[in-house]
């Protein structure tokens, strides 16, 4: 659907068609995204209790990285039915930051999920969408147990410290990685 305001087309709603911003079109990372996600049902807000759940596992993967990985305080944010890190980066947007990105919150996924909260794994990309706190979070319907929530920034440190990209490799690099497996050879040795 579409409608013209002052001369110009605007899109409401788009298909899978409609063009829009792709990995392509970014030029630099400037922030590393940590989702935190309450597991429950697809679909709906999180109760009280699950949505707190994901704030403190949150405060745990901050600790986590302060602590045991030297890594600067975070932006801590509520997004309505869990918990964001943001954490300053300044990378070039190519295969080899994207896969560090994606290797770094697989790590974390290992080290913090459980069947509590998972570290939502698919924030990689670098054209994802991220919440714009202030809205409101409306999965499924409102109701007094699964309330719909407004995302919120919680901290902002005084100054935002940067995390190296050495940083996000120590971290990547922190779990083993499977050995590539070899195709067997046939019975003539070949």
């Amino acid at each position: 659907r579409r409608c013209s305001r002052g001369g110009r087309t605007v899109s409401r709603w788009l298909s899978k068609k409609d063009a829009t911003t792709a990995d392509t079109d970014i030029i630099r990372r400037r922030w590393f995204p940590i989702d935190i996600d309450p597991v429950r049902p697809s679909g709906v807000s999180s109760t009280d209790e699950e949505h707190q759940a994901a704030l403190v596992r949150a405060a745990e993967i901050a600790a986590y990285l302060g602590r045991e990985r030297g890594w600067p305080a975070p932006v801590l944010a509520d997004s309505g039915n869990g918990a964001h890190l943001l954490y300053r980066i300044d990378l070039q947007n190519d295969d080899e930051s994207r896969d560090l990105m994606k290797r770094a919150l697989e790590a974390l996924d290992v080290i913090f999920s459980d069947r509590v909260c998972t570290v939502d794994t698919a924030n990689f990309n670098a054209a994802r969408i991220w919440k714009l706190y202030g809205t409101t979070s409306r999965k499924g319907d409102h109701t007094a147990d699964r309330p719909h929530r407004k995302g919120v920034l919680l901290d902002v440190p005084a100054e935002v410290g940067r995390v190296g990209r050495e940083l996000l490799e120590a971290l990547a690099t922190s779990l083993p990685v499977a050995p590539a497996i070899k195709p067997e050879k046939n019975s003539s040795g070949r």
